[in-house]
């Protein structure tokens, strides 16, 4: 999820580091990216990011990735994020992705859509390129893995395609998607809560380090009282198999 966010407390050093983009009146103020990663059940934030605006959504989810997802985590992502390297970096990981893929800009999912088709398993191929810099990581990918469409119908009439690595449609039946999906919402209502109540645009000082400072401080309270939450751990307990949605959203000051 991407929009501006206003840098309200801006200044020449702050615009120099995080950058402008014109608009209909011009110069806009100052614009950051900023990207979380929330643990959906428990609406806590598990890692967070900000950076120039120039810096890509993308290049933010792999950042987020990182050790902070599991084995058998299921990260949910909102429509932008149909990256073969967020596909290549879940795989890796073994953990599990839902990606909601947009429709009108996605040949093989307007396919889909026509086909009239609940759910389509399909072989999803690898570049080269992406092969090659993943081996460069040390992490050797196959040519290709075993992707899945699954059909989502809103009340409204409209249809969202997900694509999603859990293929076994006994296991994880294509009606459920609707409801796995929806808890993605959590991140909308935690970026709205970081806007409107914590203002984070509305930075305490006029320089890069203390907005980078205002940022993390309420990710590192969250990240805090999450850790706390899981002490002391059952016997035996894992922290595999949660959901987790990334959210994106531009800043400007």
């Amino acid at each position: 999820m991407a929009r501006p966010l206003r840098l309200i407390k801006g200044s020449p050093e702050i615009a120099a580091h995080f950058g402008e983009a014109e608009c209909r009146q011009g110069t806009s103020p100052p614009l950051a990216r900023m990207s979380y990663l929330y643990e959906v059940r428990s609406n806590l934030i598990v890692a967070a990011e900000i950076s120039p605006y120039v810096q890509g959504e993308l290049t933010h989810a792999q950042e987020l990735l990182g050790e902070r997802v599991w084995e058998k985590d299921c990260v949910i992502y909102d429509r932008g994020y149909h990256s073969p390297r967020i596909i290549a970096w879940s795989l890796a990981q073994e953990s599990h992705v839902v990606i909601r893929v947009p429709v009108g800009r996605y040949p093989p999912a307007q396919a889909f859509v026509k086909s009239k088709a609940r759910e389509e398993s399909f072989d999803y191929h690898f570049s080269k390129e992406v092969i090659d810099e993943f081996k460069s990581y040390g992490i050797s990918l196959p040519k290709s893995s075993r992707l899945r469409f699954v059909r989502v119908e809103l009340d409204t009439g409209e249809v969202e395609v997900l694509l999603t690595d859990l293929v076994d449609s006994q296991k994880y039946p294509e009606e459920d998607f609707k409801a796995l999906y929806h808890e993605r919402w959590t991140v909308e209502e935690g970026i709205k809560t970081a806007k409107c109540k914590i203002e984070v645009e509305n930075w305490t000082r006029k320089t890069v380090h203390s907005v980078y400072q205002d940022f993390h401080a309420p990710s590192a309270l969250s990240e805090h009282n999450m850790a706390v939450s899981f002490l002391p751990p059952p016997v035996n307990r894992c922290w595999s198999g949660r959901k987790l949605a990334v959210g994106i959203a531009t800043r400007s000051r």
